[in-house]
């Protein structure tokens, strides 16, 4: 059975950068649209397992998930958490 995610690049390679730059561009198209298009989709097939994609999908949608309970319920932070910048 295939591993469920490809084997790490090494740091500083050109190709962790560019995958990298997928996942950025993945995180960009998820949060302004809850969705993906095609061609996003087929790059990000082209560097990671089904099972990473669906592991990225679960993961993002978990943390909004979080964001919404967190922001919309207006839970305070907890003390010993490092705010992020404003």
């Amino acid at each position: 059975m295939p591993s469920a995610s490809p084997r790490p690049s090494p740091p500083g390679s050109r190709l962790a950068g560019m995958r990298e730059a997928l996942l950025i561009a993945f995180c960009d198209a998820v949060n302004a649209r809850a969705d993906l298009d095609d061609a996003l989709w087929a790059r990000l097939s082209a560097a990671f397992s089904e099972a990473a994609r669906i592991e990225l999908m679960m993961l993002a949608g978990f943390y909004r998930t979080v964001s919404l309970l967190a922001n919309g319920l207006r839970l305070e932070p907890e003390p010993f958490a490092t705010p992020f910048p404003t």
